[in-house]
Order: structure tokens, then C-alpha cells, then sequence
């Protein structure tokens, strides 16, 4: 998955304005549920701060456009949660 063909998706679903990156648009209701629960990630992983995987992880166990943006566009939830297990640094080495 590129970047270039989430901003694509993206644009694709968003309404009226969507030429316009500077218009502010209030978060969704799945968005705020996303960075809701970020910080049950961050404690589930031991962690002591939100960064992009904790994000990442609460968005792929989402069900608004995000994740069906990520997964129209052939990402497999478990191999990213798999890509990010394998990734995160072992307890107190961070």
C-alpha cells in the first residue's frame, strides 16, 4: 500500500472541498474513536507513549474508512499487527 494510493482513496471519499488540503474538516466519528483508543494500546503494549503504531493498531481494529481504505487496497490486518509486533522494541529497551 503507497501512500500515493491512500491519498488517492482518500480524496476519493471525501465531500465538497476536497481540492482544498487547508480546509478544516472536524474529526469523524471513527476518527475519535481511533485516537480513543490509542491509549488502551499504549497500556496493552506496556508502553508509556502514544506514537504512530499505537494509532495504527487502534485504526486497523476500526471499521470506519480508514481500515476500509487500508484493507480495499490489500493490506491484510493481522500481517500489519504481525509487521508491527515484530517491530516494537522489547520492554524497557525504548
Amino acid at each position: 500500500v503507497t501512500a500515493e494510493a491512500v491519498r488517492g482513496a482518500v480524496a476519493s471519499r471525501l465531500q465538497g472541498g476536497a481540492d482544498d488540503p487547508r480546509r478544516r474538516r472536524p474529526f469523524t466519528r471513527a476518527a475519535r474513536r481511533v485516537l480513543e483508543r490509542s491509549p488502551h494500546e499504549v497500556r496493552g503494549a506496556g508502553d508509556e507513549h502514544i506514537d504512530a503504531s499505537h494509532v495504527l493498531r487502534a485504526l486497523i481494529g476500526d471499521d470506519g474508512d480508514a481500515a476500509a481504505i487500508l484493507r480495499e487496497l490489500g493490506a491484510d490486518p493481522v500481517a500489519l499487527t504481525a509487521s508491527l509486533d515484530a517491530d516494537a522494541p522489547s520492554p524497557g529497551t525504548a
